[in-house]
């Protein structure tokens, strides 16, 4: 007999299950979360410095005056954190 286990956990204890976020590739200025109703939320630049930072209300976050791009964006959501790439058209 074989038996196969397997874990769905995240990578890390601080890590969250964002859900959805859309649109992606963000074409307007307002991102929508799925999982994510508040908390912090950083974009940096691919070379490491923070561009960015505001917080996420009811499950919007709107990223005003960034110039298209790629990016990471980090967000902080009941003491835990994710990263993710985004690209501002």
């Amino acid at each position: 007999e074989t038996w196969l286990t397997t874990f769905d956990v995240p990578a890390s204890l601080d890590d969250i299950k964002i859900g959805a976020i859309y649109p992606i590739p963000l074409k307007g200025n307002t991102l929508f979360f799925e999982n994510i109703a508040t908390g912090k939320a950083q974009l940096y630049s691919l070379d490491g410095k923070e561009v960015w930072s505001r917080d996420i209300s009811n499950s919007q976050l709107t990223l005003n005056a960034i110039d298209s791009g790629f990016y990471i964006l980090k967000v902080t959501s009941e003491g835990k954190v994710a990263s993710i790439k985004l690209l501002k058209e």
